[in-house]
C-alpha cells in the first residue's frame, strides 16, 4: 500500500495516514508534504503546524476551508507555486464571500516561505505576528484585509497583488516591513481603513502601484520611521494621509486623486514628488513652505523650495491603467539624485514614480475595450511596434488568466483601429483582458471587463472612447450590486463643477451614462483632462477622462 507522507498530530498521537483512508479531508495538526494528487483538500477543522515541524505544500494544491476555520503556524510552512501553477488558499463554500474562513497565521516564532500563492475569501489573508517569512509573487483578493503586520515583524512583502479587500490591503501595526513593487487596487471599499495602513510603524514603502482604492492609497500614524519612495498613488479618494508623525517622502508621483498629500499634526521630509491634478488639491494643511513654487528644478520646471513639482506627469494609458510615464513627462530625471531607495536607473537621476522610463516608451494607445453580442471590441488611437493582442480569460479577477486567441496589430500606425474578436457566451460571470505584446517582446495588459452575472460590486469604469472629441460622446458605465441613488458629476482639473450626468436611484446591474462635452450650461467644454465622480453617499469613486 502506498503511504501519502502528511502526518497528523492530535493532542499526543501521531497518526500515520494512507492517501485513500481520509479522501483529502485534513484538519488537526499536520506536517510532511501535501500532495497535488490528491487536491483539493478540504480543511474541515482548524489546521495547525507544531512547533519544531515542517509542512511543505506543492504547486497547484488547493486548500479549501471550512467556515472560521484558520491555517495556524507555530513551525515551518514551505507555500511556493510556480509562475503557471499556484497554491490556493480559498473557502469551500459554493458561493463565497468576504470573510468566509478566517485566513492563514504565522504565530510568534514560527517561519516560513510564500510565493507565487492566492489567498481569497479570508477574514485576514495573512497575518504575521512578530515573525518575518518573506511574501512574494502572490495575490490577495477578496479578504476583509490582505495582509496584517503586527508586533515587530519585518518581513519582505514583494511582486504582491493586493485587490479587492474590503477593509484594507496591508495593515502595519508596531511593525517593519519592507513593501516594495506590489500592485494594490480596489481596496478599503467599505470606507473604514485605507489600502495601506500603518501605525506605529517603521516600514520601507517602495516602488508600488496604489490605483483606485477608497480612502487613502497610503495613511500613516505615529509612524514617523517609515519611508515611502518611488510609489506610483493613482485615483484613490487621497494620495498620502498623515497623523502625529513625521515620514519621509521622497520621489512619487501622486496624482488623480480626490486629494493629493494631507497633514495634521506633522512634518514629513517631502522632497522630489510630483503631486498633481489632485480634485481638492494637492497638498491640504502643508507644513511650511511645502507647495509654494518658488524656483525651477534642473529641466526647468516649476517648484516648491523641495523640488516637489504640481505638473501632469503624463502617464502612457490611464484607460488601461498603465502608469508609465512617457517621454517628455516631468518625472523624468527630476527625482533625487541621492537615490535613496537604490533603484537602477538611466539619466542624470532616478525618475519620480514606480516605474522608470528608458527613454524608449511610446504607447500602443487602447481606447475602447467592450463586449457586445459575443464579440470583443477594441480601438487604439495609434499604434507603434504593436504585433497583436492576446486575448485571455478567467472566471475571477485574481485569476488564472488563460489564452483563447491572438489578433494581429498594426505594427507602426498613427491612424486609429479598430479589432474584434468572437467568444462564445457564458451562463456565469466571465472576465476578459487584452494582453498587448511588442515585436521586441515587452507587453502591457488592458483593463479587465465583466460578461455576464450581476455586478457584485460598487464600481466606474473607465470612460470609451477616452480621449473623445466633441461633438462625439463617451460612454461611462456603472455597475451597481443594487438599485440605489446615485450622483455622477464631471469636474475640470482644478476641482470647478462641468456637468452633473447623473442623480436618480438607478437599477441594479450594469448602467451607461453619456457625455458629449457640453458643460451644464449647454457650451462645449476646452480640450482638456477632465474628472468625473461616482458617490453613492457611501463611497466616492474618481476616474479621468480626456477631451482633445
Amino acid at each position: 500500500m502506498k503511504f501519502f507522507p502528511i502526518y497528523f498530530r492530535f493532542f499526543v498521537f501521531v497518526l500515520l495516514l494512507p492517501a485513500s483512508a481520509f479522501c483529502s479531508n485534513i484538519g488537526g495538526y499536520i506536517q510532511g508534504t501535501l500532495i497535488l494528487e490528491n487536491s483539493p483538500y478540504n480543511v474541515t477543522a482548524d489546521l495547525k503546524i507544531a512547533n519544531g515541524d515542517t509542512l511543505e505544500i506543492e504547486p497547484g494544491v488547493v486548500l479549501k476551508f471550512n467556515t472560521s476555520t484558520t491555517f495556524i503556524v507555530y513551525g515551518y510552512l514551505r507555500a511556493v507555486g510556480t509562475e503557471t501553477d499556484s497554491i490556493t488558499f480559498t473557502t469551500e463554500a459554493e458561493v463565497p464571500n468576504v470573510g468566509s474562513w478566517a485566513g492563514v497565521y504565522f504565530s510568534p516564532g514560527s517561519d516560513g516561505l510564500i510565493a507565487f500563492c492566492l489567498v481569497e475569501y479570508a477574514s485576514v489573508g495573512l497575518t504575521l505576528d512578530a515573525t518575518s517569512p518573506p511574501v512574494s509573487r502572490s495575490s490577495f483578493f477578496s479578504n476583509n484585509t490582505g495582509i496584517d503586520c503586527l508586533s515587530g515583524a519585518a518581513p519582505t512583502i514583494e511582486l504582491v497583488r493586493l485587490l479587492d479587500n474590503p477593509n484594507a490591503g496591508i495593515r502595519v501595526l508596531n511593525s517593519s516591513p519592507t513593501i516594495k513593487s506590489c500592485d494594490l487596487h480596489g481596496n478599503s471599499s467599505n470606507g473604514i481603513e485605507s489600502a495601506i495602513v500603518l501605525q506605529g510603524a517603521g516600514a520601507t514603502i517602495q516602488q508600488n502601484t496604489i490605483y483606485e482604492n477608497t480612502n487613502s492609497g497610503i495613511d500613516l500614524t505615529n509612524s514617523s520611521d517609515t519611508k515611502i519612495y518611488q510609489n506610483t498613488i493613482v485615483a484613490n479618494d487621497m494620495g498620502i494621509t498623515i497623523s502625529d508623525c513625521d515620514p519621509t517622502i521622497i520621489s512619487n508621483i501622486v496624482a488623480l486623486n480626490l486629494t493629493g498629500i494631507s497633514t495634521e499634526n506633522s512634518a514629513p521630509v517631502v522632497h522630489h514628488n510630483a503631486f498633481s491634478s489632485n480634485l481638492g488639491g494637492n497638498y491640504i494643511n502643508p507644513p511650511g513652505d511645502l507647495g509654494v513654487l518658488a524656483q525651477v528644478n534642473a529641466s526647468g520646471d516649476s517648484c516648491d523650495i523641495f523640488y516637489n513639482i504640481q505638473l501632469p506627469p503624463l502617464f502612457s494609458n490611464t484607460s488601461t491603467r498603465d502608469f508609465r510615464i512617457v517621454s517628455g513627462s516631468p518625472c523624468i530625471d527630476t527625482a533625487d539624485s541621492t537615490n535613496p531607495a537604490a533603484i537602477v536607473f538611466t539619466g542624470d537621476a532616478p525618475d519620480m514614480g514606480a516605474y522608470e522610463n528608458n527613454g524608449t516608451l511610446t504607447p500602443v494607445e487602447l481606447v475602447a475595450f467592450t463586449a457586445f453580442d459575443n464579440t470583443l471590441c477594441w480601438s487604439t488611437l495609434s499604434e507603434s511596434n504593436n504585433l497583436g493582442f492576446y486575448i485571455e480569460t478567467a472566471k475571477a479577477a485574481s485569476g488564472p488568466f488563460s489564452t483563447i486567441g491572438f489578433v494581429e496589430g498594426a505594427g507602426t500606425t498613427t491612424e486609429p483601429q479598430n479589432y474584434s474578436f468572437p467568444f462564445k457566451s457564458e451562463i456565469s460571470q466571465q472576465l476578459y483582458r487584452l494582453k498587448q505584446i511588442d515585436f521586441d517582446g515587452s507587453f502591457a495588459y488592458s483593463s479587465v471587463i465583466q460578461v455576464g452575472a450581476m455586478p457584485t460590486n460598487f464600481n466606474l469604469l473607465q470612460n470609451s472612447p477616452n480621449p473623445f472629441s466633441v461633438p462625439n460622446q463617451t460612454t461611462i458605465e456603472l455597475q451597481l450590486p443594487e438599485e440605489q441613488r446615485v450622483t455622477l458629476h464631471v469636474y475640470d482639473i482644478l476641482g470647478k463643477h462641468v456637468k452633473t450626468l447623473c442623480d436618480r436611484i438607478m437599477p441594479a446591474g450594469i448602467s451607461r451614462v453619456y457625455w458629449d462635452g457640453q458643460n451644464a450650461q449647454g457650451r462645449t467644454v476646452s480640450a482638456g483632462t477632465y474628472l468625473y465622480v461616482l458617490n453613492n453617499g457611501k463611497h466616492k469613486l474618481c476616474k479621468s477622462l480626456t477631451v482633445f
